[in-house]
């Protein structure tokens, strides 16, 4: 039999395992009883009836539930906001130590920040590309002698391309008596 849904969240938020007047337990919480929280004993028996593995099942569900609520967490990133249990406990007390909250949000700002930076370059390699190819088929489908018209986008990358490649030196102009 499996375990009822809302059984952790109900422990999980504070509330505690008591007898059920119907052989079984219940969470209960402020409130009374939490509903859809009955363990039958069908359901316990299943836990730590059945030899060892069972016993073991149990203990590990048992001690995760109850385990990490005694001793708790060191809140949001180690940063000791929103600090439970035990560990909550030394936290304010001045036990435990806890990282800066500016260290986390300093690495995921850095990390996004890169991340975008790394994908707006990728868009504008690729819009490049896809320009360059534009470029070509236009060129190489122009018939010889016609005047091939590039887009605004198209004419100012042909001109940063050869303006480029004449600071380099790659270009070398001769003088042609059938084109002036």
């Amino acid at each position: 039999m499996p375990l009822p849904v809302a059984l952790v969240p109900a422990l999980i938020a504070g509330g505690t395992l008591v007898p059920h007047a119907t052989g079984g337990l219940i969470v209960t919480g402020a409130s009374g009883y939490v509903a859809n929280t009955f363990l039958s004993t069908a359901v316990l028996n299943g836990l730590f009836g059945a030899g060892f593995f069972s016993a073991g099942l149990g203990t590990g569900v048992l001690g995760t539930l109850f385990g990490g609520a005694l001793i708790g967490s060191s809140g949001v990133m180690g940063t000791g906001i929103g600090a439970t249990g035990l560990t909550g406990l030394g936290i304010s007390l001045g036990l435990v130590s806890t990282t800066p909250v500016w260290v986390p949000v300093a690495t995921i700002g850095g990390g996004l920040a890169i991340f975008g930076a790394s994908g707006y370059l990728t868009y504008k390699a690729v819009k490049k590309r896809r320009i360059l190819k534009d470029i070509m088929e236009k060129v190489q489908s122009a018939p010889i002698g016609e005047e091939v018209v590039f887009t605004e986008e198209e004419a100012e990358l042909l001109d940063d391309l050869l303006r480029r490649m004449n600071k380099e030196g790659d270009l070398k102009f001769e003088e042609n008596p059938d084109n002036q």
